[in-house]
């Protein structure tokens, strides 16, 4: 791989002397490239080729993510770059997964050729002195806070165990769940048909663990029953993918549970199942949690009664990180449940009014601004994006009404996300005109303002703010 390009190579195979060998760690014969591991490495080596190699502060990376997103092969890709890209004296990369007396494995460069090594973890303490070692610890118990270059990966599970390496002030950067896309061209090598794998990833979230290989794991899932009986093969697949998930969902839930972890006290494994870690920002820096789906939300629903909501509404949206988030369920509740009548007032302008939410209005799930302007059609459907992460609007009221909740007073719109959703439904559909709502709670209602010029997205059709009122 030295006289290759990684920096352009989405997948990387490994290479034996006969046949493909097996990528320690990952335990595949093939490595798939995200292209968020590419932009974390760039940032991490970048800075490191910066930074004092003495002042421990500035040699030491986290990487984290809800669990099976991929932490610990991006370890493994910057591990294989690393080695495959020195220019300089060789460099060595302790590698090192889990507990402190697991296995360690600790690679080099002699004479061209990569060499391995196995063994103890202090079988290699030496090599953590030297300046041109690299040490990359997967999720363990007791990270080495060595003086060398330093990349650690962590799971909600395991981050307990870096929070005095995070107090420290070192770099974290948050992995997210996978997309659509990334699943369907890493599905390629699965045996996981695209028509299921986009059901798992509507029902479940963007996890592959869950989407990919849970279902291809059953043992009611192979090449015969494919053969014989699709359509079963692929209800044993799905309720094998979703049986950890429906465990997590019907444990006992109340207000307490929720209030844990949107305060990520209870992040953990478990949890995070069904609250999946986004990053808040394009660098990676910083995270929030959302529904892993609307399917696994409106479950959660299901669980909690009126007095609940109001509990979270007034303890939880106005005081955690998450609130933006929480705030957002809360006005999905109320939508799908219906029967209210919400103050409402034009943006730039001093006309008012009020507007009704009809009783249980008919509900409808879509995946695209494509299946959005199909759905949106009927007066009073409620349509609600399959995936949380939907870019702009969190529901739709047919025919021409979006929405967006915030809990913030200032929140611009991602503007071209914004006008490819509203010129897809324009232009599929009879309406001259789209009304976009902000939904805010009292405290923002009066002093709520337009941030962007929307007047070529709408149409003819209008901005407008809309209170959620609470008891106090």
């Amino acid at each position: 791989l030295r006289d290759t390009s990684l920096e352009s190579q989405d997948i990387i195979k490994s290479l034996g002397d006969r046949e493909p060998a097996v990528i320690p760690v990952i335990k595949a014969e093939e490595l798939y490239v995200r292209k968020v591991y590419k932009d974390v490495y760039r940032k991490t080596t970048s800075l490191f080729d910066i930074t004092d190699v003495n002042d421990m502060h500035s040699i030491r990376t986290v990487v984290t993510g809800t669990s099976g997103t991929g932490t610990s092969a991006f370890l493994v890709y910057a591990a294989i770059r690393i080695l495959a890209e020195s220019r300089g004296g060789p460099p060595i990369v302790v590698f090192h997964t889990g507990r402190e007396d697991s296995r360690c494995y600790a690679f080099g460069i002699h004479e061209g050729r990569t060499t391995v090594r196995k063994g103890n973890f202090r079988d290699f303490d030496p090599f953590l002195n030297l300046p041109e070692t690299w040490y990359l610890a997967d999720s363990p118990d007791t990270p080495l806070l060595a003086s060398v270059k330093t990349i650690i990966s962590v799971s909600p599970k395991t981050l307990k165990n870096c929070k005095e390496v995070m107090k420290m002030g070192e770099r974290t950067y948050h992995i997210p769940p996978w997309d659509l896309d990334e699943l369907d061209r890493f599905g390629k090598f699965k045996i996981v048909d695209k028509d299921l794998m986009k059901k798992l990833y509507d029902k479940i979230g963007g996890v592959p663990r869950y989407v990919l290989q849970k279902p291809a794991d059953t043992p009611h899932f192979n090449w015969r029953l494919l053969e014989d009986d699709p359509e079963e093969a692929k209800k044993k697949a799905e309720e094998k993918a979703y049986q950890h998930i429906q465990w997590v969902i019907h444990q006992v839930w109340n207000t307490a549970t929720l209030e844990q972890c949107f305060d990520n006290k209870k992040n953990n494994d478990d949890h995070s199942s069904i609250f999946h870690q986004w990053p808040t920002s394009h660098d990676c820096n910083g995270f929030e949690l959302r529904w892993a789906s609307n399917h696994i939300q409106t479950q959660i629903y299901e669980k909690l009664g009126e007095e609940a909501w109001t509990y979270i509404l007034k303890n939880i949206v106005f005081n955690y990180r998450s609130s933006e988030r929480m705030f957002g369920s809360h006005v999905a509740y109320i939508f799908r449940k219906g029967g209210y009548t919400f103050k409402i007032k034009e943006l730039g302008a001093s006309t008012s009014g009020h507007l009704q939410i009809p009783p249980e209005p008919l509900v409808e799930f879509f995946g695209d601004a494509e299946e959005l302007s199909r759905v949106i059609t009927t007066e009073n459907t409620l349509c609600i994006p399959n995936n949380p992460n939907f870019p702009c609007i969190d529901l739709a009221l047919g025919p021409n009404k979006l929405f967006l909740a915030t809990s913030s007073a200032d929140h611009p719109l991602e503007q071209s996300h914004f006008e490819n959703i509203t010129q897809t439904i324009l232009a599929q559909s009879d309406q001259s005109e789209l009304h976009l709502y902000f939904v805010v709670p009292t405290k923002h209602y009066d002093g709520f303002k337009l941030q962007s010029d929307l007047s070529e997205a709408l149409g003819e059709g209008e901005a407008i703010c809309l209170e959620v009122r609470y008891r106090s």
